[in-house]
C-alpha cells in the first residue's frame, strides 16, 4: 500500500512539472529555435542543390530485340556504373530514376551468324537520353558493352514440374496437367544435346483443399531462349471418403492334410479411398494370411491379424476383430 501511494505521489509530481516545461516561455523559445534552424538548413540544401556536384549513378540496361533464331551466349551486365557532373537536384533525380530512362540496346539489326557486337557505353548513354545535356559523363564501367550472340535451333522440348505442393488430409491429388506440355527453346548448336527438358521454377510446400489452377514460371538460362515463359499448371484434387469390405483370413504354408479354420472366417477391413476410385477397390485386393510356421507355437487358439498386403491408394487401414480364434485340423483330429 506504501508503495502504490508513492508511486501516484511521483506521477503527480512528473505530470506537473512536465506540463508546466510544454507552456513555459523556456520550451517557446527551443520551439523558435528548432523552427529556425529547419528553415535554414532547407535553403542550405537549395542553394547546394543548385551547384555542381559529381557523383556515381546506376543505370539499368536492357537488350532487346533479339531475333527468335538467335541466342546470347553470355551473361551480360544488368547495370553500367556511369561517374556524371551535373546540378545535385539532377543527380537526385538520376540517382532515384524519378524521370530518367534506361539504356536499351537494340539488337534488332545487322545480326547475323555467331559473334558479337560491341556498343560504346557512353555513345548508348546519350543515344538513349539518360541525362540531360548538361550533364557531363566523366566515365563509365563497362566503357564498351559488348554482346556475344549465335544462331539456335528452334526444338519442343517437355516440360518437368518442380513442385512440393501436396493437399490437406481430406483430399488426394488426382492428377497435375501442364499447359502447354512443352515449350519450344531456341538453343545453341553446341548445348542441343545437353538439354532435354524446361523446368519449371519451384512451387513452395503448401496444402491445398481444392483444385487449383496456377500461372508458374519456368527457370530461365541466360543461353537459351524459351517460348512461353510461362505454363499453366492445374492441381485436380478428389476427396477422401471411408469404406469397408469384408475380406477372408487366408491360410499360408500349411502342410499337406492340413487344414485352418477361423472364428469368423472373414475381418471387416476399414480404409480410406479416394471417391472417384472406391470402383477400382475389391476384397481379392487385401491380402490378410496366417501362416503355419507362426500359428504353431503358438499356446493360445487366438491370434492377432494384420494385412499384408493392400492396394497403394488406400490409407489409414484398420481391421475387426483385430484376433481372430484359430484351429488347425489334421485328418480329422483337432491341434
Amino acid at each position: 500500500m506504501f508503495g502504490s501511494r508513492n508511486i501516484r505521489v511521483l506521477y503527480k509530481v512528473v505530470t506537473k512539472k512536465t506540463r508546466d516545461f510544454l507552456f513555459s516561455n523556456k520550451f517557446r523559445e527551443i520551439l523558435f529555435f528548432l523552427f529556425f534552424v529547419f528553415i535554414a538548413s532547407v535553403f542550405w540544401l537549395l542553394n547546394a542543390l543548385n551547384y555542381e556536384h559529381e557523383d556515381d549513378v546506376k543505370v539499368k540496361v536492357e537488350v532487346v530485340n533479339l531475333p527468335d533464331n538467335y541466342v546470347l551466349v553470355s551473361d551480360n551486365p544488368q547495370y553500367i556504373n556511369v561517374r556524371v557532373k551535373d546540378k545535385g537536384i539532377k543527380l537526385l533525380n538520376y540517382m532515384f530514376r524519378i524521370d530518367g530512362s534506361d539504356v536499351v540496346v537494340d539488337m534488332g539489326k545487322n545480326v547475323s551468324g555467331n559473334g558479337s557486337m560491341m556498343f560504346k557505353t557512353e555513345n548508348l548513354i546519350k543515344s538513349n537520353s539518360v541525362f540531360s545535356q548538361e550533364a557531363k559523363i566523366v566515365s563509365c564501367s563497362p566503357d564498351t558493352f559488348v554482346v556475344n550472340y549465335a544462331s539456335a535451333s528452334a526444338v519442343k522440348l517437355p516440360v518437368v514440374l518442380k513442385s512440393d505442393i501436396r493437399a490437406d488430409r481430406f483430399h488426394y491429388i488426382k492428377g497435375v496437367r501442364i499447359t502447354p506440355d512443352s515449350v519450344t527453346a531456341y538453343i545453341p548448336d553446341v548445348l542441343r544435346d545437353k538439354v532435354t527438358s524446361v523446368k519449371t521454377v519451384k512451387l513452395g510446400a503448401s496444402e491445398i483443399s481444392d483444385s487449383v489452377t496456377m500461372q508458374v514460371a519456368l527457370e530461365q538460362n541466360s543461353k537459351i531462349k524459351i517460348v512461353p515463359q510461362t505454363v499453366s499448371v492445374h492441381y485436380d484434387l478428389g476427396i477422401y471418403v471411408d469404406y469397408s469390405m469384408d475380406v477372408p483370413v487366408i491360410a499360408a504354408n500349411f502342410p499337406e492334410g492340413y487344414k485352418l479354420r477361423t472364428f469368423p472366417p472373414t475381418v471387416k477391413v476399414y480404409f480410406q479411398v479416394g471417391m472417384d476410385e472406391i470402383k477400382n477397390i475389391r476384397p481379392e485386393d487385401f491380402v490378410i494370411v496366417l501362416d503355419y510356421n507362426e500359428l504353431r507355437d503358438i499356446k493360445s487358439d487366438k491370434t492377432d491379424i494384420r494385412v499384408s498386403s493392400s492396394p497403394s491408394n488406400v490409407r489409414n487401414i484398420r481391421v475387426s476383430p483385430e484376433s481372430v480364434e484359430f484351429l488347425i485340423e489334421n485328418q480329422g483330429s483337432l491341434w
